[in-house]
């Protein structure tokens, strides 16, 4: 917005000011929601060519045993394939005109402005008047000259490009056998069975051994998917289900199972990033703390778990559920963010020149201590049929959940909430659905901060973790 002398709001109430002026220097009212009064500056655009190629294949036998009680016996194999293939790219321009010079009065905006579409502020504000992107486009494909490049948006739309280019294959093989009985007048249903699975993965990733502060060096230095990385890793999961039904109303359930959670492809796709400033940076991908180093961590495995659940389902004639349940989870190769220093060692393997030494390196990497998770949950659905006229069409939900995690301070529990809870009605007639929900959400554990992020420096012992 151009010649703001002066910014008032006045009649502030706790929802907003309910009056907002814009002053230009002679004290004139401008209209702070017309195009009129602004000049476009930067254009920027944010394309994205991914892709994400799956293949599979399985076959699966299943033969009834000859035995006294119901029984059956599964077995099968599994081929998944995934490539995939990403390139992210941000691209910026500076503005000039006809004329050539940025900011100028022939950068006006409101010729570009959009006839049918306007950017709601909410709040009972008005409407903004916003830019249309398909004239912007046009304009740029009639008169690309009036959109220029500066040395620094070139150099930083390249590191993007470069650091955003990564490629995946992976292969997970899979086999299976699985035992099906049922005893007690069909009553107890067992489910056993052991599954064997092998993962295969060959991810390619930017390689940027220098800051790269010119184009130049970029140029000379950065090598887009110049490196390589393969894993593989194999195991046996075993599992065992019980289902028991106690009465007609009452359902007894028991599981135990052996399993694994893969890393996200984001978290062991090669990567290095690096902030050689004095103040937090954002590379293109998100913030990083002075003088660090955050690098993927190639070797990652998946965290194997030893899980179990117990839980009882009450189900009413009139098709209600009340069902309690409590489950843990005992976690072995947990998933934790470790920080440090960066030595010669460090800076060779992570392909870096010694400009870097003593910087703070931050990765993830698998806990030798266990992870616990363990927790309580409880669901309710009724039908309200005992409401004259309209009750067997209300049905009333309820259900919570609390969760205890136990770890060490490094333990990655980020994006677990301790605590949920929601609850609603539901109107079901023949043509409409109407729903109303209250949710709760408790806290939610975010990632580990470094001291860093608080004005330390890599070699003060206080840099440590906070949780």
């Amino acid at each position: 917005m151009q010649g703001v002398s002066t910014v008032q709001f006045g009649q502030i109430d706790a929802e907003r000011p309910q009056v907002i002026r814009v002053l230009n220097g002679t004290g004139g009212e401008m209209n702070w929601t017309e195009l009129i009064n602004y000049r476009m500056n930067t254009v920027t655009s944010a394309p994205l060519d991914a892709k994400d190629e799956y293949t599979t294949g399985h076959v699966n036998f299943k033969r009834q045993l000859s035995l006294s009680f119901p029984a059956s016996i599964s077995t099968g194999l599994d081929i998944r394939l995934q490539d995939r293939d990403i390139r992210r790219y941000s691209r910026a321009w500076t503005f000039v005109g006809a004329d050539g010079v940025a900011n100028t009065a022939d950068d006006n905006v409101a010729p570009l402005g959009d006839a049918r579409y306007g950017v709601d502020p909410h709040w009972g504000l008005p409407n903004i008047q916003w830019p249309d992107p398909f004239l912007l486009g046009d304009l740029y494909k009639s008169n690309p000259g009036y959109f220029t490049k500066t040395t620094a948006q070139q150099l930083t739309e390249e590191r993007f490009r470069i650091q955003n280019s990564q490629a995946l294959s992976e292969t997970i093989t899979s086999a299976y056998v699985q035992g099906d009985a049922k005893f007690m007048d069909n009553r107890l249903a067992v489910i056993t069975g052991v599954r064997f699975e092998k993962t295969e993965a060959e991810g390619k990733g930017p390689l940027t051994p220098t800051p790269g502060l010119t184009l130049a060096s970029v140029a000379s230095t950065w090598k887009e998917r110049g490196l390589d990385v393969e894993q593989s890793y194999d195991g046996y999961y075993p599992s065992l289900h019980l289902n028991y039904n106690a009465t007609e109303n009452l359902v007894l359930r028991a599981a135990y199972a052996y399993s694994l959670g893969r890393p996200d492809f984001g978290n062991i796709l090669p990567l290095v990033r690096v902030n050689d400033t004095d103040l937090i940076q954002n590379d293109g991908i998100g913030n990083i703390n002075p003088r660090t180093i955050i690098y993927n961590n190639t070797a990652l495995k998946p965290w194997e778990g030893r899980g179990w659940d117990l839980s009882a389902e009450y189900y009413s004639r009139n098709g209600g559920l009340v069902s309690v349940g409590v489950f843990g989870k005992e976690i072995e190769n947990f998933f934790g963010t470790r920080s440090g220093v960066a030595s010669a060692a460090d800076l060779e393997f992570l392909g870096l020149t010694s400009e870097y030494l003593g910087y703070a390196t931050q990765t993830l990497y698998n806990l030798n201590s266990k992870a616990k998770i363990t927790g309580v949950e409880m669901n309710i659905r009724q039908p309200l049929t005992f409401i004259p006229g309209v009750g067997d069409k209300l049905e009333f939900y309820f259900n919570v959940t609390k969760l205890n995690l136990q770890g060490g301070s490094r333990s990655d529990f980020n994006g677990f909430i301790k605590e949920s809870a929601s609850t609603g009605l539901t109107f079901r007639a023949k043509k409409i659905t109407l729903r109303a929900n209250v949710n709760f959400r408790g806290r939610q554990a975010q990632t580990a901060q470094t001291g860093a992020a608080f004005g330390g420096v890599p070699t003060d012992p206080a840099v440590g973790y906070y949780q």
